[in-house]
Parts: structure tokens; C-alpha cells; sequence
């Protein structure tokens, strides 16, 4: 793998490590939200929603957009496309291993029918 994609892929996934910050994205998926909102429901301080928002946006999966005074913050489902495009190429190995352990199973029992 390139190694701008795994950069990309450990940003993801280090995002999605964080329960505070999938809480977040959960709550992003149901519309867009101010950032105090946001942070509401969680018992942390403003500094610290700030800090996991950051988090979130390197990753690509949250966009903030300054709305006169307040900042609205949106869920971004293209920050998945990596982690998508990875999945696919795993899929595809194994579906080759698969489908190689299919036939040799067949040449097996080829020639034990031979037998």
C-alpha cells in the first residue's frame, strides 16, 4: 500500500478508536449540529471536544463550516472511501483463496474418483 494511504488509514482508524469520538459521529449522521451542541452530552470540556473534533476532521469524516458566530459541524461519509477501497482488496484476495482452495478440492476429488 502507498504510504499516503496507510497515513490516511491509521488517521481513520485512530479516530474511530475513541468511544467519545464515534459518539460524535453517530450523533453527526442524524444532521448537522453547532459545535456546543455537539459537545453537550458529553462530560468533558470545550477545549476537549475541540481536540476530538480535530481529530475527526484530519480524518476526513467531519466538515466545519463558521455560520456568522457559530460553527456547524457535519458527519463526511466520503472519509470512509479508504477504508471501503482497502475492504475491497482483501475481499478480492480471499475470494481468490477461496476460489484456489475450491478447485484444489476438486482436483482432488477428480482423482480419488480415478482411483
Amino acid at each position: 500500500m502507498d504510504d499516503y494511504r496507510e497515513k490516511d488509514i491509521d488517521r481513520l482508524f485512530y479516530a474511530l478508536s475513541d468511544s467519545t469520538r464515534r459518539k460524535m459521529l453517530l450523533r453527526l449522521t442524524k444532521g448537522d449540529t453547532s459545535i456546543s451542541e455537539l459537545g453537550r452530552p458529553f462530560d468533558v470540556s470545550k477545549q476537549s471536544i475541540s481536540k476530538h473534533l480535530k481529530v475527526l476532521e484530519d480524518a476526513g469524516l467531519v466538515h466545519k463550516q463558521k455560520n456568522g458566530r457559530v460553527q456547524k459541524c457535519r458527519f463526511n461519509m466520503d472519509g470512509f472511501s479508504v477504508v471501503q477501497n482497502v475492504v475491497e482488496e482483501y475481499k478480492k484476495f480471499w475470494e481468490g483463496q477461496f476460489d484456489a482452495l475450491e478447485d484444489y478440492i476438486e482436483t482432488i476429488k477428480h482423482k480419488e474418483q480415478k482411483k
